[in-house]
């Protein structure tokens, strides 16, 4: 099952992603079992777009992924306006 929640309190907009699966340590054992070389494009490429509009300082993004015994949990908070 997959969660998705929405809560907003200006300047901030908070989504948290509720994944009840086998959780990333498992996944990953799994994936290096068949490529134990693989580097995810995904991960790498979402990481780069946050860096850059966080430069932009305008808006701040930021991602925490949370391992639970019965899943994931990915928490993201966007704050809008400006840093002052």
């Amino acid at each position: 099952n997959l969660e998705v929640g929405f809560a907003f309190n200006y300047p901030e907009l908070k989504i948290s992603i509720y994944d009840n699966g086998i959780g990333r340590e498992r996944s990953s054992k799994i994936n290096e079992r068949r490529n134990p070389v693989h580097e995810s494009f995904a991960t790498n490429a979402m990481e780069k777009r946050v860096a850059r509009i966080n430069q932009s300082g305008k808006v701040l993004i930021e991602i925490n992924t949370v391992d639970l015994p019965g899943g994931t949990e990915v928490i993201i908070k966007i704050s809008y306006g400006s840093k002052d």
